[in-house]
Parts: structure tokens; sequence; C-alpha cells
């Protein structure tokens, strides 16, 4: 996560998005409950790319941030 943080202010969603869900694959619970990883998930759903917008969007799923479908 702590990685996910540099490359986020550096404008690099693809880098954020894709470190946020190896986190989440590495510690499930500590990715869920932060305040960074959440925030940063519902921001990436809608000004990310078409590829970014669908890891967020998968990812808030799992986090619990949005509604399974």
């Amino acid at each position: 996560m702590e990685i996910a943080r540099g490359f986020h202010p550096k404008k690099e969603p693809l880098a954020t998005i894709h470190l946020l869900n190896r986190a989440y694959e590495i510690s499930p619970d500590t990715v869920s409950y932060n305040l960074f990883t959440r925030r940063t998930t519902d921001e990436l759903m809608t000004t990310g790319g078409a590829t970014v917008r669908d890891e967020a969007r998968t990812l808030a799923r799992k986090i619990k941030l949005v509604p399974a479908a």
C-alpha cells in the first residue's frame, strides 16, 4: 500500500490500482480497512482509464466499498 501511495500523487493510476490489488492479495484485511485504499479506489472508479476503472471496481467489490453485483 505504501508503494501505491507513492505512485498516486504522480498521476500513475494503473500502477496505483495494480499495487493496491497486489496488496489485497497479500493482506485483505489491512487493505479493506485502510482509508487511503478506500478513498483512492473510489476515486479511480471514476477518473481512471477503462482498464483502471474496471480494476478499481473489482477491488471495490472485494473491500466492500460497493455492493457485489
